[in-house]
């Protein structure tokens, strides 16, 4: 599938491609293209047994002066007004592993919470060098919603 055909689609709201296994960086594009979609797509994973990676799932609300960056296993953000909710997932081949959450704000509140489909296994505002330990039993379907309100700072979400 060619991608270059959504930038005439900027007003797209939602796409389904879940049936189109992409990549993250094809993931990527596309939101570059069609920046207030939601895109709901099967990622493609890698064999690495070691590897780590949090890809984005949703996005709602308002935000300005917006850089958000993912690199595999880390996804840093900085902003000036953050007003929503960021939702991630989380993806490991590891046993078990920690996520080291840092946020820093100078007016509002951020709200970290981890979570997957049985239980929450951290929420917090405002967190500063939190770590979250997710063993085996709580690693599937694992989601890390970054809640805004009216915020001013930066975050850093690194898995371990």
């Amino acid at each position: 599938m060619d991608i270059y055909i959504f930038k005439d689609f900027k007003n797209l709201k939602n796409l389904d491609i879940s049936g189109n296994p992409i990549s993250n960086e094809y993931a990527v594009k596309l939101k570059e293209y069609i920046p207030n979609c939601n895109i709901n797509c099967f990622y493609l994973k890698y064999a690495d047994e070691n590897s780590s990676e949090i890809t984005d799932l949703n996005w709602q609300g308002c935000a300005e002066l917006w850089h958000g960056n993912t690199d595999n296993n880390i996804y840093t953000a900085k902003f000036e007004i953050f007003d929503g909710v960021d939702t991630k997932i989380i993806t490991s081949n590891k046993p078990s592993y920690r996520i080291n959450i840092n946020t820093c704000t100078t007016s509002g509140d951020i709200t970290i919470k981890v979570y997957n489909t049985n239980k929450t296994l951290f929420k917090k505002d405002n967190p500063v060098n939190e770590n979250v330990i997710v063993s085996k039993e709580n690693a599937k379907n694992l989601k890390v919603d970054i809640i805004g309100k009216k915020a001013k700072g930066n975050l850093k979400i690194q898995v371990n």
